[in-house]
């Protein structure tokens, strides 16, 4: 999870709670004890190199779409091929 949390930035409160039912108050009131982690720009850390601005910034709001901490709120495997970052990548 530290990976994780190193790209994605630390879950709010409400996150945690809605990621899991086994997340008990203690634990979530422990994980917010740590110092605020900010999520990081995709931008910024997709290839400029083989990437265009477009579809750099394409494929950072597909990943932040299927990269949510709470699993309810990822879009589906339908409709992330649906997304505009695949119909230049036949």
């Amino acid at each position: 999870m530290i990976e994780q949390v190193a790209v994605l930035g630390l879950p709010t409160k409400d996150q945690l709670q809605r990621m899991s039912t086994q997340m008990t108050k203690d634990t979530i009131n422990l994980v917010h004890k740590l110092d605020e982690i900010p999520k990081k720009d995709f931008k910024l850390i997709l290839p400029k190199e083989t990437m265009s601005s477009k579809e750099r910034e394409q494929a950072a709001d597909l990943l932040d779409q299927l990269l949510k901490w709470v699993p309810s709120e990822r879009i589906d495997c339908e409709q992330a091929l649906r997304h505009d970052f695949f119909k230049g990548h036949h």
